[in-house]
């Protein structure tokens, strides 16, 4: 009877020291919501709960477990380029463990643990050789960010235990802590065999850097059908549409991947110009033939905090409309895909018909030639 006695004492004692957890994660995620709430850019668009918080002994970092998957599926492929995640394992788990060590960097807003030991967490996409070796490689241009051309080469991606991770300060907490939300995560680190990768990829090459992918990968092999690759000019040609929802799905990659949560209406607006560039060179439209301007507007409230809202402009009509922070944070777009059909429609007909019969004229020399 006293162990039973005993084992009830136990075992309530053990309910309480779990209440008083449950009771402080709640407190916490109130304080978080309570800072996200605070801030018009994320107002309304993140929900912080109990489940979603990760806490470590200087920082609690907002996680959900829908954000994970997302991330984790992103380096699930390795037919592309990139480094890839062990299938299973628990990136709320990786994270809390890089919570619980000083981070590699802390300043303009950020906090980034960089090349930091994660266990076992998955295998490096970057590969290093001489630059001599690297130049006669497949060359590929990334389908985000800024478009750089770097090589890329099969093989088998090695196993590490580095991982970055990347987040942003929301506040500080009642219990001192900093709160952080999530940007990204991947394995890998900063560097290979001593030597710094740089942060611009179009720089990997002629510094001895590489992508490796699956040797089954797509991308490794030439498309040699002529006739496939100018049917394929003049279906996009007859089809303003078709270029239009192109140019809209890259911009909202590259805005996605590099302008999410922090980003100005002039990076937008070199975008928009080098995918315009690659349209009409791609149909020889004079470079001429199209005008981008970013007009802008930045208000200032009683505490001095200032709220910048804009418009991109293709040939004097609004494509895109953004707001941010004044100083670039809580940067959010969205993009008008009819008024960009319209304008695209606009420069791609004058030219349509002589490329028309430019194209039709190949085809028929190669239906000759065969």
């Amino acid at each position: 009877m006293p162990q039973l006695i005993n084992e009830a004492k136990r075992f309530q004692k053990l309910a309480g020291i779990l209440k008083e957890n449950l009771n402080e994660a709640e407190d916490i995620s109130q304080e978080i919501q309570a800072l996200v709430d605070k801030n018009e850019f994320l107002k309304g668009k993140v929900k912080a709960t109990p489940t979603d918080i990760i806490e470590g002994s200087k920082f609690v970092l907002l996680f959900s477990e829908d954000s994970a998957k997302h991330i984790a599926e992103r380096h699930l492929d390795g037919a592309k380029p990139g480094s890839l995640f062990k299938s299973g394992v628990n990136l709320r788990d990786v994270a809390k463990k890089l919570l619980n060590i000083a981070p590699s960097e802390e300043a303009g807003g950020r906090v980034k643990w960089l090349g930091a030991n994660g266990g076992n967490v998955g295998e490096m996409g970057v590969a290093k050789a001489s630059p001599e070796e690297v130049a006669k490689m497949k060359d590929y241009t990334m389908p985000d960010g800024q478009k750089e051309q770097v090589k890329i080469a099969p093989g088998k991606r090695k196993p590490t235990s580095e991982v970055s991770l990347i987040t942003a300060e929301l506040g500080t907490l009642g219990n001192g802590k900093k709160a952080l939300s999530m940007i990204t995560m991947f394995p890998g680190g900063t560097s290979i065999d001593g030597t710094e990768i740089p942060m611009n990829r179009g720089e990997f090459a002629s510094k001895g850097f590489y992508f490796i992918v699956d040797p089954s990968s797509s991308l490794l092999k030439e498309n040699n059908s002529k006739r496939k690759k100018l049917l394929e000019v003049l279906d996009d040609l007859k089809d303003a549409q078709t270029t239009a929802t192109w140019l809209k799905s890259q911009l909202d990659t590259y805005i996605d991947n590099n302008l999410d949560g922090y980003g100005s209406g002039y990076r937008v607006q070199e975008q928009l110009e080098k995918l315009l560039k690659l349209v009409t060179k791609k149909f020889n439209i004079p470079e001429n033939s199209f005008k981008i301007e970013d007009k802008y507007d930045t208000t200032y409230n009683d505490y001095d905090e200032g709220t910048t809202e804009g418009e991109i402009k293709l040939n004097g009509q609004p494509i895109l409309t953004y707001s941010s922070h004044s100083d670039g944070y809580g940067f959010n777009a969205d993009i008008d895909e009819n008024t960009l059909k319209a304008e695209l429609g606009k420069l791609i007909k004058p030219v349509a018909e002589s490329i028309e019969q430019v194209v039709n004229e190949a085809l028929r020399k190669f239906r000759n030639q065969k």
